[in-house]
């Protein structure tokens, strides 16, 4: 069956059954690693054309620089409200890695990513204190 069959069933379960969007953050970079960018940023933006889109755009410029994905590590889970949580990873290429920020809102039905950032320089991404933690 077609990839894109599989990844509308996963995404209606989730949003249907009101999981959390952990699975969902780890389907996307499953699909990066074995798929690309483009079904990378359908699945976190899967009711959002027009962010996948501008998410691809950023991403593929930033990849062809750093080589083959290797995978990822959650950095940080930060609750802003009640209603929303930002999420930092770094994401391992082969040459250097990237740094995504994604911003998770929890209406009262499910859970949808609303924005996200990413860069190869860690001032971009990560907060300032972690920063100064880490000796930036």
């Amino acid at each position: 069956m077609h990839p894109r069959f599989w990844l509308a069933i996963v995404t209606l379960a989730v949003a249907t059954t009101g999981l959390s969007a952990a699975p969902l953050y780890e389907l996307a970079f499953n699909q990066l690693k074995g798929n690309g960018v483009i079904p990378f940023s359908r699945t976190l933006f899967s009711d959002d054309s027009m962010r996948a889109d501008a998410l691809r755009a950023e991403i593929e410029p930033l990849a062809r620089m750093v080589g083959t994905y290797e995978g990822y590590e959650a950095l940080l889970q930060t609750k802003l409200s009640e209603r929303v949580e930002r999420q930092i990873f770094v994401l391992h290429f082969e040459k250097a890695p990237l740094f995504l920020r994604l911003d998770l809102y929890t209406p009262e039905r499910g859970a949808r990513y609303v924005s996200a950032k990413v860069s190869v320089h860690a001032s971009e991404i990560l907060p300032e204190a972690l920063l100064r933690q880490a000796g930036y």
